[in-house]
C-alpha cells in the first residue's frame, strides 16, 4: 500500500501525506453515503407516509386564503 501511494504521489507530484489524506476523506465521505442510503432504503417509506400524512393535513381552502 505505501509503496502504490508513493507510486501516485510521484506520478500526480505530490506529497505523499497529503495523498493519504486525500484517501482518508474518500474513505470517510464513502462511508457516510452508504450510510445514507442505507438509513433511506430502511426508512424510506415511513418518511413517504409521515409527508403524505403531513401533506394530507393541510387543507386546499387554507392554501387559497393566503
Amino acid at each position: 500500500m505505501r509503496s502504490a501511494l508513493r507510486y501516485l504521489a510521484t506520478l500526480l507530484g505530490r506529497d505523499e501525506d497529503e495523498d493519504r489524506h486525500l484517501l482518508e476523506l474518500a474513505l470517510i465521505l464513502s462511508l457516510i453515503v452508504v450510510v445514507a442510503i442505507l438509513s433511506l432504503a430502511f426508512l424510506g417509506d415511513a418518511i413517504a407516509d409521515l409527508i403524505t400524512l403531513i401533506g394530507g393535513g393541510v387543507d386546499e381552502q387554507t392554501i387559497i386564503d393566503r
